[in-house]
């Protein structure tokens, strides 16, 4: 039987990060569902996210729930070469200089807090991505 270390080394591991989408009704509109997809973030933009927001010894909760949508919203993610022109675009119309302004202004804190978790569930925070192995 294989081991983790023989699933790493035979290329059978998958090593794509999570995905998941997420409809927002209030922005939904009858013809076109509002939908969001999630992506698991890295440790590197997890520490990063952490790092932006220390103030002191104490987190910035609400700046660091804006930057892990920066982060964890596919859409929003300005890094990705196919969203560049829109993002651009985007800042533009709405009159702001960042994604983080952008987010503030689009969505309403509730929609922020729920997408902020399900960006965590995806990440590796979740209860089911564990599984313990009983040994007979």
């Amino acid at each position: 039987m294989a081991n983790a270390l023989d699933l790493l080394l035979g290329g059978k591991v998958n090593a794509e990060r999570p995905t998941k989408e997420v409809k927002l009704p209030r922005l939904s509109s009858d013809d076109m569902d509002f939908v969001l997809t999630t992506v698991a973030i890295t440790m590197d933009d997890f520490k990063h996210v952490q790092e932006m927001n220390r103030k002191g010894k104490e987190l910035d909760e609400i700046g660091m729930n804006l930057d892990m949508i920066c982060y964890g919203i596919k859409e929003f993610d300005e890094r990705r070469a196919e969203n560049k022109e829109q993002i651009k675009e985007l800042k533009k119309a709405y009159g702001v200089s960042n994604m983080q302004k952008l987010v503030n202004n689009l969505l309403l804190p509730g929609e922020i807090a729920m997408l902020a978790t399900e960006i965590i569930g995806v990440s590796g925070f979740g209860e089911d991505m564990i599984e313990t192995v009983k040994k007979a």
